[in-house]
């Protein structure tokens, strides 16, 4: 084979994956430019968004929000049960249930409540590191048209 031969088949050869490369690489182009219309490519409407959100909220009443323990002698631990009752229409989740202080444990019975149904939160103080008057606060968050309660047990270690 002469050198004149061997040139054109080096051509053929390189020109063969230059035309390769670019079909693979405007095929992949094609993929991406091409989506089906069945794929959404919108952005999702906000405000939709937020109404289905608002929909699915539900309304919670409590018996009692602060419980007050009054004088105490230090150590003491305080205990009470807090209930939350579902009024509304769709299933109260509880996400958190976060006490302000190391010192209180909560627990709770139930973080799903169907409508017409109740939990108990109940919540412990260990009054050791109290002086004084003392509020502890529990904040509980949950999918309630108020997103999030607070409950509060009060009292004056002597």
């Amino acid at each position: 084979m002469n050198k004149q031969a061997k040139r054109r088949c080096y051509c053929i050869f390189y020109a063969a994956i230059i035309v390769c490369s670019i079909f693979i690489i405007s095929s992949n182009v094609i993929k991406v430019v091409f989506i089906p219309e069945s794929t959404p490519i919108h952005d999702y409407d906000s405000t939709a968004q937020e109404s289905e959100k608002k929909d699915l909220l539900t309304e919670v009443t409590t018996t009692t929000t602060t419980f007050k323990a009054g004088e105490v002698a230090k150590g003491t631990v305080i205990e009470h049960t807090f209930s939350m009752k579902n009024v509304g229409d769709y299933p109260l989740i509880i996400y958190e249930v976060i006490p302000d202080c190391t010192c209180t444990d909560c627990s709770i019975s139930h973080k799903v409540i169907m409508p017409d149904e109740q939990t108990d939160i109940t919540a412990k103080v260990d009054t050791g590191t109290k002086n004084g008057v003392f509020i502890v606060n529990i904040i509980i968050r949950a999918n309630s048209q108020e997103g999030a309660h607070r409950l509060a047990l009060t009292g004056c270690v002597i």
